[in-house]
């Protein structure tokens, strides 16, 4: 258990310095959005190239009292639909169906609407946790909700409470045990240097906040390597970091900086792109040929599509996409484990430094840390690889784009991936099956401020931390703790993990629960 903290180290002496343009966007498909059938024919880029907001404006946020945003116009002045034996109705960030042969009411939270069909004039609601709620007929109703969804705001279930964080950065420090060579630092205040990564990080002593400045100007959406974990044993470290720009001189001060060990070895997940690579003769790159995010997201949806086909899916096991994407994610985080384990220091290289390096990062760390196989160690581990290290949970959701039937399909593939891991290693994590798929449905109920926004520079800008619900409060401070908590967890179990395809669940029991529940309930793969 984590209990000490430490007094952060001030940057004051370090004069500040002019904001810093992005990094050129990478030549790349990888963050392009995958659309909806029904919408629109464009493409868009992800948010992390838009252009950087003044400082001054947002800074100045800060300091005032946190107040609940402002909600935005609605749409059109209609909030209410009338269909032929329905009645719709948006509110709150949910849209509240009645029929007129119940009363019984169903709520859904706008952020979860995927799709609108249409089966010989009956309208169904398609939801992103896999419901389906059936309408009836009603001219007009899918212009209604998705000309609504542009206007309407879909953060209104976000519940404004006293809260508290899994992750804090003082705990994880001392947690790590590098207080000779390590400290906190502020170099990103005001999120000048990179404005999707947190304002305080773990970094070495002796690196200056200009060479810092430097490396993140080499580096695609200024993503300079960060501390993922340290081997107090070995010394060696585990870092992340976005690609080197094209025609840049290649990044190896900083990476090096990072570690007193001669030997570091680069996995590479960029795709497609051959990046200049300056090598230090100690270096070592591993190029790994992987998906990008459109293709990943073909993966999940053509794997949704046979999953819902009993008799055929165990036929196609070999050629699901969706369950060698996996496959992958798990033989990487297990080489880097072995890695780490014979002392060598690893940093983990992805185009945009945030979907793989986020898996892979995050199932590293559950193997080679044992605090995050516990409960709070797991949320934990959510906040500080994906939320402050600005996996986009917003713009891929949905929220503020009109990309509605977007998925955040990264981090789906990673709680996948650790379902896999309990399967494998049944008494090695405190975390159980019912927690990792309530942490899913909480992707798109709305009501907890830790999947509502891409980066801490959106969420400090509308006041949200420390006075909106937090994951860990859902499941610490209004949950019972049972089902979420494996009591044959023993904290001295190994933890191996095996990517061999007949070992990687279908996972059945989350993905059929609503279609196939008797199957579901079976939970046999």
């Amino acid at each position: 258990m984590i209990k000490s903290t430490i007094p952060m180290i001030s940057d004051k002496e370090t004069p500040p310095s002019p904001l810093m343009p992005f990094s050129p966007t990478p030549p790349t498909t990888y963050d392009t959005v995958v659309l909806s059938p029904h919408r629109h024919t464009t493409t868009t880029n992800a948010p992390l190239a838009k252009s950087i907001i003044d400082f001054t404006t947002i800074n100045s946020s800060y300091t005032q009292s946190c107040s609940p945003p402002t909600p935005t116009q609605e749409y059109d002045g209609r909030n209410t639909f009338i269909g032929e034996n329905f009645k719709a109705s948006a509110k709150n960030g949910s849209i509240v169906i009645t029929h007129n042969y119940n009363e019984k009411e169903e709520h859904i939270a706008m952020i979860n609407i995927k799709d609108l069909t249409n089966t010989n004039g009956k309208w169904k609601i398609i939801c992103k946790d896999f419901q389906v709620i059936t309408l009836g007929r009603g001219d007009g109703i899918y212009n209604w909700i998705f000309g609504g969804l542009r206007n309407w705001n879909l953060r209104g279930l976000l519940v404004y409470k006293e809260s508290i964080s899994a992750y804090d950065i003082s705990e994880y420090y001392m947690h790590l045990g590098c207080i000779e060579e390590w400290c906190v630092r502020t170099f990103n205040e005001g999120y000048e240097i990179c404005d999707s990564y947190p304002r305080q990080m773990i970094l070495p002593i002796k690196v200056s906040k200009e060479e810092i400045k430097l490396s993140a100007s080499r580096r695609y959406y200024n993503r300079f390597p960060a501390l993922v974990w340290y081997d107090n044993k070995y010394k060696n470290v585990l870092m992340r970091n976005s690609a080197t720009i094209k025609g840049c001189y290649n990044d190896t001060q900083i990476p090096f900086a990072f570690t007193n060990k001669k030997n570091l070895v680069i996995m590479d997940f960029v795709d497609k792109i051959t990046l200049c690579k300056t090598l230090l003769p100690s270096m070592k790159i591993r190029e790994i040929s992987c998906f990008d995010r459109k293709t990943l997201m073909k993966y999940y949806h053509q794997f949704i599509e046979y999953i819902n086909q009993p008799e055929v899916i165990l036929k196609q096991i070999d050629n699901i996409k969706w369950i060698s994407s996996i496959s992958l994610m798990l033989k990487q985080a297990s080489l880097i484990y072995e890695y780490m384990k014979n002392g060598i220091s690893v940093s983990i290289s992805c185009i945009d430094g945030t979907g793989i390096c986020s898996i892979i990062s995050s199932l590293c760390c559950i193997l080679c840390d044992d605090y995050f196989r516990t409960i709070k160690g797991f949320i934990a581990l959510i906040e500080k690889e994906w939320v402050l290290m600005g996996y986009p949970f917003a713009q891929y959701i949905g929220i503020d784009n009109d990309y509605f039937s977007n998925e955040p399909v990264e981090f789906i593939l990673f709680i996948h991936c650790v379902e896999a891991i309990i399967r494998q290693n049944p008494t090695a994590l405190e975390i159980t099956e019912d927690l990792i798929i309530f942490i899913l449905d909480e992707l798109y109920t709305g009501k907890c401020n830790t999947f509502l926004f891409n980066s801490e520079k959106e969420r400090r800008r509308v006041c949200v931390d420390g006075k909106t619900l937090s994951l860990y409060d859902l499941i610490v401070q209004e949950l019972k703790l049972a089902k979420f908590r494996n009591y044959n967890f023993d904290v001295t179990s190994p933890i191996s993990i095996s990517e061999n395809l007949l070992t990687i669940p279908l996972w059945t029991k989350y993905y059929l629960r609503y279609s196939f529940p008797k199957i579901a309930e079976l939970n046999l793969c």
